[in-house]
Order: C-alpha cells, then sequence, then structure tokens
C-alpha cells in the first residue's frame, strides 16, 4: 500500500510467511529505503522481501522528507510536546524535499489560517526550509530534536542532529 507519495507498506497476511513479494514502482533510478534493516531497494518492480511476525515492512521513497513523532504513547494528545525526527531519503542526486503541516490538532482555527505549513528541501549536505503559506502563523508546541540522512552513496548513513 503507497501510503501518500513516498511511504510504501506492505502488510504480511499469511501466517508463518517468512517473505512477502513486494511491488516497488518507479523504475531503475527509483531508491526505496527500509531503515529497520539498513537496505536500499530500487524500484523495478517485485522482489522478495524478509519477513517476521513481528515486521511489517515499510519503505521510503528517495527523494523524501518525511517528518514524524518516534516516541510511543497511549494517545496522539500526549505527543503534543514531543519532539519532531525528521528523515531524509537521498536521491540519486543527493536532495530531497517533503512538506510538513502543524495545526493545535482539535479546532477549526486552521480556517482562520492558524497553522504552519512548510516545504523543506535537503540539497548540498543543507537542510533548509521555507513558509509555504506566508500568511498562515502558528505557534507549533514541538520543535525538531533529530534529523536522520539516508543515501545510497556511502551505503545507508545516519547523522543524528540534535
Amino acid at each position: 500500500w503507497l501510503l501518500g507519495k513516498d511511504i510504501l507498506v506492505h502488510p504480511v497476511v499469511e501466517a508463518g510467511a517468512q517473505s512477502v513479494r513486494v511491488y516497488f514502482p518507479g523504475g531503475e533510478n527509483e531508491l526505496w529505503f527500509d531503515i529497520e534493516h539498513e537496505k536500499t531497494y530500487r524500484g523495478i518492480g517485485y522482489t522478495a522481501v524478509p519477513v517476521t511476525i513481528d515486521y511489517t515492512p515499510v519503505f521510503y521513497r528517495g527523494g523524501s522528507i518525511i517528518i514524524r513523532k518516534d516516541i510511543p504513547r497511549p494517545s496522539s494528545t500526549l505527543t503534543n510536546q514531543d519532539p519532531y525526527s525528521v528523515y531524509v531519503f537521498l536521491d540519486g542526486n543527493n536532495e530531497a524535499v517533503g512538506n510538513f503541516y502543524c495545526d493545535d490538532k482539535h479546532s477549526f482555527n486552521y480556517r482562520s489560517k492558524k497553522y504552519i505549513y512548510y516545504q523543506f528541501t535537503y540539497s548540498n549536505n543543507y537542510l533548509s526550509g521555507r513558509k509555504i503559506d506566508q500568511d498562515a502563523d502558528f505557534d507549533c508546541l514541538s520543535r525538531i530534536g533529530t534529523v536522520h540522512v539516508y543515501n545510497l552513496s556511502s551505503g545507508i548513513a545516519m547523522n543524528n542532529v540534535n
């Protein structure tokens, strides 16, 4: 299943399965990153991917930036002040782009431009962000805690920036 255009999830639906056939779209130059097993796959069609009962395969498209919260909590409300983790998955040109949206998560204040909407870009070893909606204004309680950068040229490398 493709979630948006940059996250690919393949459920394991057979008991005792040791592998699943995952379809990686995009062609030879398209990269898909499995960060749990530190592997990359090319978008060349079906590939057998090893699985266990505890592992649901999740892959991230090269050239994307995914922003998420990584601290497990019993409810999403409890994550409001948790830091964001930024995951940068570089394409073959060592570049990536992704969008970030944040609002209060419970009201209709977004109708009054009470949100933030940014585009993040990674290029030339530099991560930058710019507002997409200049009129929007909101103080997102969370800040960026960690940045992880994954690339193909040096295998999968992770750089943490706190």
